[in-house]
């Protein structure tokens, strides 16, 4: 396997819209993802979108087409779009406005490349213009205005590395995750593990530490902890707060009700979870949310599991909100505990239905995010809109030790985050297991 540190990765593999179309970078050419080298052609009605050659602008037309007319109406009645100078705060509150109302232009779901687009959007990473931009040679993931040329080599070089290692694990994903994943999966797990770093080094054959200049890490290691933090999470939050006996009955039910496309591409690491409590002879994870395919299936896991234990994983995947789902009696499975993945509920537009929904329920609820502060945000949101004493009890804000190691971009900052790196609890009414929470709150890793 590759490293991720030091070049733009090359990709070689099948030039088909369920390649190419898995993600966006505004300095990279859409269809075959080489960088920028200042030849490349702009698309000539929305101005969004790079390509190498004329070739690879039709190969993408037939699905770009769509989008594009909305762009391009909507930018039409914005003359000064490609000229004004934001903050990051107004930057951000721009893109969000604009991705709701493309949305509502289109009569489809946006692709997640396609939300892309408006929110990594080519601009100045200082004064967010749109013209006259150049480009990190490296990680061709963020732009600058000659004006703020000398403010982004001083700002920019503590982000490079990350987003080099980020653009690279996307391109990477392309042709090699699926198979990853599927010997990933057959993992033997025991209780032992006490973070994400050692899980990777157990079982992985790696002996690698973060930091350890002399052994990088490689893309297996940065896919594998992405693909296993959720079930780990879990684990590691059970343990802490003695809750199992909630979770681990014969026949146990989860609900996800955030995290989209990659929650759901994720879903066989829930196999861990059955390595690791193996009194569960059922597990069924329920994803609810717009867009989404309505799906009811099986998940292969490995003959151990079938023969030795009996065990069986199974998903459902249901194209409504969470709040329908929940009212929904022909398909609703009550579940054993509800988890919020990269939970956004402050900028989540039906954010109180879904919270009452929950709420409805009792039953613990546990959220994780990318920053203290974005979850300090979450309980603001959930403290407005239904009060903390709608929930049995909180524990606070803490460190996740199974938080992924993969970095994404993030286009609230404008650097990378890591996913489910901090967490808090939402007990129900009947129990908190564990008052004296064994955890506490840490800064994450630079």
């Amino acid at each position: 396997m590759f490293k991720v540190e030091s070049k733009l990765l090359r990709y070689s593999g099948p030039l088909t819209p369920d390649r190419y179309n898995k993600f966006f970078y505004p300095n990279l050419c859409h269809v075959c993802k080489k960088g920028d080298n200042g030849n490349f052609l702009t698309c000539d009605h929305c101005y969004m979108i790079l390509y190498c050659c004329t070739n690879h602008k039709m190969l993408h037309y037939p699905e770009h087409k769509q989008i594009c007319e909305a762009l391009e109406k909507h930018l039409k009645e914005d003359a000064e779009w490609r000229t004004r100078e934001l903050h990051q705060n107004e930057w951000v509150q721009s893109r969000l406005l604009f991705l709701q109302l493309i949305q509502q232009k289109m009569s489809r779901q946006l692709e997640v490349y396609e939300m892309e687009m408006i929110t990594f959007a080519k601009s100045c990473y200082t004064c967010h213009r749109q013209v006259n931009l150049r480009t990190c040679p490296k990680c061709y993931s963020h732009n600058y205005c000659v004006a703020h040329a000398a403010m982004f080599e001083n700002n920019h070089k503590k982000y490079c590395s990350t987003l080099m290692i980020s653009v690279n694990l996307d391109i990477g994903h392309l042709k090699s995750t699926s198979i990853l994943l599927t010997s990933c999966k057959f993992i033997e797990l025991d209780r032992d593990i006490k973070g994400m770093d050692s899980f990777i080094s157990r079982f992985m054959d790696c002996k690698r530490s973060i930091g350890n200049e002399h052994e990088p890490w490689l893309f297996q290691d940065y896919v594998c902890s992405d693909y296993a933090s959720g079930p780990l999470t879990l684990c590691h939050v059970m343990a802490e707060t003695g809750m199992s006996y909630q979770v681990t009955g014969p026949e146990s039910v989860i609900h996800i009700i955030t995290g989209g496309s990659l929650e759901r591409h994720y879903l066989s690491a829930w196999e861990f979870f059955l390595h690791i409590f193996r009194q569960i002879k059922k597990l069924t994870i329920v994803f609810a949310g717009p867009g989404l395919r309505d799906e009811y299936n099986n998940i292969d896991v490995c003959l151990k599991c079938r023969a030795k234990y009996g065990q069986q994983l199974f998903f459902e995947t249901h194209d409504m909100s969470y709040d329908k789902y929940v009212d929904d009696i022909k398909l609703y499975k009550r579940p054993n505990i509800i988890l919020a993945f990269q939970a956004e509920f402050y900028y989540e537009p039906k954010a109180e239905e879904i919270l009452k929904a929950v709420k409805h329920q009792d039953q613990t609820l546990l959220i994780t995010s990318t920053s203290q502060n974005n979850l300090q945000k979450n309980m603001d949101t959930i403290d407005r809109l239904l009060n903390l004493s709608a929930f049995g009890s909180s524990l606070g804000i803490f460190f996740n030790n199974f938080s992924s190691f993969r970095p994404w971009r993030d286009y609230l900052t404008g650097s990378t985050h890591y996913r489910n790196a901090f967490y808090n609890i939402y007990f129900r009414y009947a129990d908190n297991p564990y008052k004296a929470h064994r955890g506490h709150c840490r800064a994450h890793r630079e």
